[in-house]
């Protein structure tokens, strides 16, 4: 525990892991040499007094992190804005040096979700399980997205199996109904991310073949995210130059998120036939694996 009892620390010695009660989010991944490689602000946890589930936005957070989107990730006339869960409390039901368990069951939420975040033994790498499960009453779609907003430090390079398809969310340079193979998108080549340029954000869906990279040529160190089980058959890339939120723009991000559709919204999905529908006592699981190590390594 940190000193105010507020989050949970897992260290293996090769990656020190920070997670909040709030939304079981991931708040810090620090590596030996002290480099932080999420997203981390000064901003306070929203105030559920103030903010109530049908009016809270992800803006009013810490906007840094890796939290879970469920059963959304945008808001929709019965979810919040990024889902039921980030906001909430969770509770830590175990935790050890390397590992730790948290739920979460909001009162008069058809969904429960538990959450383990566990750190390899010989890696620098730490593995995220997700399970939601349907405590009773008619079905509930469920979409679920990761959401790690990882630090763009310097220009980047994301790594993804070529000729994949990609589908275009949001973004200036195409419309959402805009289809490419990877690495390119509406003429873009979207394997190369610049630092420097004009402030820009943008969002597209990649079929992946469950391994991303995420390299950093100037650090000579990469980020790796692996799909280990759940059908996790897309990956959401949201990049931000200094573009988001439009009322002053925090940090610099790039999002690799693991998610069962190609959208943001449960609601475009249950039309396109690409949620999930849970029925009651069911239960659904994803996992994914992330790796810092040296380029190529």
């Amino acid at each position: 525990m940190t000193p105010d009892g507020t989050a949970t620390v897992l260290d293996n010695g090769r990656l020190r892991v920070e997670v909040a009660r709030t939304g079981a989010r991931i708040t810090d991944v620090r590596d030996p040499e002290g480099t932080h490689w999420l997203v981390r602000t000064d901003r306070h946890e929203p105030d559920l007094e103030e903010l109530p589930p049908d009016r809270i936005r992800f803006t009013a957070g810490t906007r840094g992190g890796w939290d879970e989107c469920l059963p959304s990730v945008a808001a929709t006339p019965v979810t919040a804005d990024h889902g039921d869960f980030w906001f909430r409390p969770w509770t830590r039901l175990e935790a050890g040096p390397t590992a730790a368990t948290w739920t979460c069951a909001p009162d008069g939420h058809p969904l429960r979700a538990r959450k383990t975040v566990r750190l390899a033994p010989d890696r620098a790498a730490v593995r995220v399980d997700v399970e939601v499960h349907h405590g009773g009453g008619a079905p509930t779609p469920v979409l679920y997205s990761a959401h790690p907003l990882w630090r763009w430090p310097a220009t980047a390079r994301i790594g993804l199996r070529d000729g994949s398809d990609v589908r275009g969310a949001f973004g200036d340079r195409w419309t959402p109904d805009t289809s490419g193979r990877w690495p390119r998108l509406g003429g873009a080549d979207l394997s190369r991310v610049d630092r420097t340029g004009p402030p820009e954000n943008f969002k597209v869906f990649v079929r992946w073949g469950g391994c991303a990279t995420l390299t950093f040529d100037g650090l000579g160190r990469e980020v790796v995210v692996r799909r280990v089980g759940g059908p996790l058959e897309w990956l959401g890339i949201c990049v931000n130059r200094d573009a988001w939120p439009a009322d002053g723009p925090g940090d610099p991000w790039i999002a690799l998120e693991p998610t069962t559709a190609p959208t943001d919204s449960v609601d475009d999905a249950v039309r396109a036939g690409t949620a999930a529908v849970l029925a009651a006592g069911e239960t659904l699981q994803w996992s994914t694996e992330t790796e810092i190590r040296e380029v190529g390594g």
